[in-house]
């Protein structure tokens, strides 16, 4: 009950904390270089993911076929890599969502920056 309590608390003390002193978190809530470090972080996340994906399921494919006796394995072998590509699409979409929600809660504006009241143009 003690844990309900302090949850409570502290998501009104935040809560208000953004209403009444809206000015002190305008500009880049999360300083500028934890916002980069952070963005950088869920880039890589979002290529990592699959590459370890295709890395992790070429050894299971190699170990399978080296044990000679690859039909007993497969269906094993198949499950497992059901199961990675699963949690690799959702490695993946993470790093958007995230992106998103920072961006419609004004932790930090397009491709990462502090910048919350003009959003970068893109050069070509």
């Amino acid at each position: 009950m003690k844990k309900k309590n302090l949850i409570y608390y502290l998501a009104t003390i935040l809560i208000f904390s953004f209403v009444l002193m809206p000015d002190a978190f305008a500009n880049c809530p999360l300083g500028e270089d934890v916002t980069k470090d952070l963005y950088g972080v869920l880039k890589i996340l979002q290529i990592a993911g699959p590459v370890l994906c295709i890395a992790f399921s070429t050894i299971d494919v190699v170990k399978t076929v080296a044990k000679g006796d690859a039909e007993a394995e497969t269906k094993k072998m198949a499950q497992k890599f059901g199961k990675r590509m699963i949690y690799t699409v959702l490695l993946f979409l993470l790093p958007v969502l995230v992106d998103q929600v920072m961006q419609i809660a004004d932790v930090w504006g397009v491709n990462g920056t502090c910048d919350l009241t003009a959003p970068e143009v893109q050069e070509r």
